[in-house]
């Protein structure tokens, strides 16, 4: 109960800083994005099935202040929020809060591609034989495509408590996600 807590006191602020003009706006600009997706498949470990909501925050940096590393682009920062329900292997839900940086390549003005690395903390109820703890540390690769404000993301997703409890081998899931960026 105090997860749920924590986990809906911070999708408040994330929210309320997300109508926030002066504060994001002021930088460059602010884009949410809000995706449903599902577990394709879960290498090395026991099947895991289940689907995801997540919403996201981008702070956009104006082109002057931007962290760039391939020119034209900035890299993104952003944060993000995510819940799931899980029916294998057992039925169970899931939270996780992430810090995403962003590479996204415009082809057009109506498709992008992107690149998203992030890292965060995850709980899970579910007892993998794979790791001693339910709280535990993601890091997670995507690739997406934008066409219009329709995105479809691909990731590969690593879980594990770090080594601060045995067995640690963690739990890798590959993940299918569709979103709409506002």
């Amino acid at each position: 109960m105090r997860l749920f807590f924590r986990i809906s006191l911070t999708a408040s602020i994330f929210i309320a800083l997300s109508f926030s003009p002066t504060a994001l706006i002021a930088r460059g600009g602010i884009e949410r994005e809000v995706f449903l997706g599902g577990y394709l498949c879960t290498p090395r470990n026991l099947e895991t099935r289940g689907g995801t909501a997540a919403y996201r925050i981008w702070l956009i940096p104006d082109e002057d202040r931007g962290f760039s590393i391939f020119y034209p682009q900035p890299l993104t920062l952003g944060f993000e929020i995510r819940g799931g329900y899980l029916r294998e292997p057992e039925d169970d839900w899931e939270a996780s809060i992430l810090i995403d940086l962003k590479y996204e390549f415009n082809l057009n003005d109506n498709i992008a591609l992107y690149l998203l690395g992030s890292t965060g903390g995850n709980y899970s109820g579910i007892d993998y034989e794979e790791v001693a703890t339910h709280y535990n540390f993601t890091s997670r690769g995507s690739l997406g495509v934008c066409i219009y404000q329709l995105i479809v993301q691909s990731s590969y997703e690593h879980r594990s408590n770090a080594g601060l409890r045995q067995p640690n081998r963690g739990v890798d899931l590959v993940t299918l996600s569709f979103g709409y960026r506002f």
